[in-house]
């Protein structure tokens, strides 16, 4: 299926009588500039949302409304163990 036909399709669906459903959005910045710590667009931890803007509204559900961790600690620029409190990792 292309884009378009993608955003067509979901802008069509309708679920339980539930319409206005669409495809989440992400700002694409350009090249992928890569970290293991966060705060970029490529990576563990990528930036979800600065002020009013919202980069990536999956990254933003399943690191902020899910509390989802990723596999480096935010910051963390070596990331040479999982983070703590990531899906299986415990102290």
């Amino acid at each position: 299926m292309t884009w378009t036909d993608a955003n067509t399709w979901a802008n069509n669906l309708v679920v339980d009588g539930d319409s206005g459903w669409r495809l989440p959005m992400m700002l694409d910045p350009g090249a992928c500039v890569f970290s293991l710590g966060g705060g970029t667009d490529c990576g563990y931890n990528v930036r979800t949302k600065i002020g009013d803007t919202v980069y990536s509204e999956m990254a933003y559900l399943y690191y902020v409304e899910l509390d989802n961790k990723g596999w480096c600690t935010p910051g963390d620029v070596i990331c040479d163990t999982p983070q703590i409190g990531r899906a299986g990792v415990s102290k």
